[in-house]
């Protein structure tokens, strides 16, 4: 009898064990995030012209781009949106030249309205500043705002929209949205690296 019990439990730990085993072979997703596939990317280098300005930086093969000229409070700016209607994402960006205003384009980045609606903001720079990035927390359609300027003639403002298609449906929840945001912020730094300025 004893013999049988000690086979059991020997076939039963066996059993535990091979089921552990399978178990870390297995690939599990983070837990409240959908499965979301990307396939490979690839950059371009496009370019803009604003007035007498000129400028290009390398943007994902992910986005249709379009860029319009804007007039708001009489003053001129280039609109550029990049807009990926698969995930629903994109940036919608504003150039500007500066004229003796980098303090209130720079102010006029921040955006406190945003920031209002957000549940708190961690800013990241480089060291010369020319670089600024707002990650806003909570539900928020623009989890990002950033500023992208050489200090003296160019400024870029950008924005990524969570729902670039309001005609679409779009829950705005951040968590689930987190390794699409994760996977266009990089968008950000790579605009950051590659942008050319005319002069």
């Amino acid at each position: 009898m004893k013999k049988h019990l000690s086979s059991l439990i020997i076939i039963i730990i066996g059993f535990s064990l091979i089921g552990c085993l399978k178990k870390e072979n297995k690939k599990y997703l983070p837990k409240g995030y959908y499965r979301i596939n990307f396939e490979e990317n690839k950059y371009q280098t496009t370019h803009f012209n604003f007035k007498n300005s000129d400028f290009s930086f390398e943007t994902s093969q992910y986005f249709n781009i379009s860029s319009a000229n804007r007039i708001i409070n009489e003053e001129d700016y280039l609109e550029i949106t990049l807009n990926n209607s698969k995930h629903n994402f994109g940036f919608i960006l504003n150039y500007r030249i500066i004229q003796n205003n980098l303090k209130e384009l720079t102010e006029q980045a921040y955006n406190p309205q945003l920031i209002k609606l957000s549940d708190g903001v961690t800013l990241t720079q480089d060291a010369d500043e020319k670089l600024l990035i707002y990650e806003l927390k909570g539900p928020v359609a623009n989890p990002f705002i950033f500023q992208i300027t050489d200090k003296k003639n160019h400024f870029l403002y950008g924005m990524m929209y969570v729902c670039m298609d309001k005609n679409k449906n779009c829950n705005i929840n951040t968590d689930s949205l987190r390794p699409v945001i994760d996977f266009f912020e990089k968008e950000i730094y790579n605009i950051y690296k590659t942008i050319k300025w005319s002069n």
